[in-house]
């Protein structure tokens, strides 16, 4: 589906639910120049670095100050980049 999304000169965002963000739909919007936001499931496995981690793992060592607040409609989240 993101293959048939439109590039465009403008930012574009592929907003997700926690379902969704797998390795190749990750992979398209990047390689496509798209930013994506998602929630991630707490199970899932990654590679900062090349390093394999759970998100569970990684997320412990996240303090409040590397994270960025985002304001979408009335609801605040905390997010890392």
């Amino acid at each position: 589906m993101i293959q048939n999304v439109p590039m465009s000169m403008c930012r574009t965002y592929v907003l997700m639910d926690a379902w969704y963000p797998s390795a190749s739909v990750l992979q398209t919007s990047t390689e496509r120049g798209f930013h994506v936001i998602s929630g991630l499931k707490t199970n899932r496995i990654f590679y900062p670095q090349g390093i394999r981690q759970s998100l569970k793992n990684f997320a412990s060592y996240i303090s409040k100050s590397d994270t960025d607040l985002v304001t979408i409609g009335s609801s605040t989240y905390r997010v890392y980049q």
